[in-house]
């Protein structure tokens, strides 16, 4: 005979709406306090370009959204989804994307977040493997195929104790 404790962990509506209030309090901070590009090797001019396109795409509510996702759910992902994407091109290194003409000015059509359950990553075992810390591929279920790590912003906040 074997002994089976089965544990149910019980959370509340008012804790579960506590800590996603929690989350959404402290994953809005960099709205308060803006978001910015710092490149010394871009011009003032460029910069301006880089600011305008970031607030067209609403890049600092995306980022945000993925900050909270996180708080949420101990991570998310966050990627450019560009105009003339296919499945064959998500799973495209940088390189390859500006070669098929791809990436170019203005080509980001919108912001993916994603929270950590609902895209994949089977790490490489081996610490000496060039992919071990950053992987070269995640895999969205429901896409039905892989995005490239080099596309993608993996944002894993510390432990919230809430």
């Amino acid at each position: 005979m074997i002994g089976l404790t089965i544990l149910i962990w019980a959370i509340t509506k008012e804790k579960a709406t506590a800590k996603a209030w929690k989350a959404n309090k402290k994953g809005k901070s960099p709205l308060l306090n803006g978001v910015k590009i710092k490149n010394p090797k871009l011009s003032p001019m460029q910069h301006d370009i880089i600011r305008d396109d970031m607030l067209r795409n609403g890049f600092a509510h995306r980022s945000v959204d993925g900050l909270i996702q996180s708080l949420l759910y101990g991570g998310a992902l966050v990627f450019p989804m560009f105009k003339r994407d296919s499945p064959l091109s998500m799973r495209m290194p940088i390189e390859a994307l500006l070669r098929y003409d791809v990436v170019g000015k203005g080509c980001i059509d919108r912001i993916v977040v994603l929270d950590r359950w609902n895209c994949v990553h089977i790490p490489n075992w081996n610490p000496t493997a060039q992919d071990f810390l950053y992987p070269q591929q995640y895999y969205i279920p429901f896409l039905g195929s892989h995005v490239s790590g080099e596309r993608c912003a993996r944002i894993v906040t510390g432990h919230q104790y809430c």
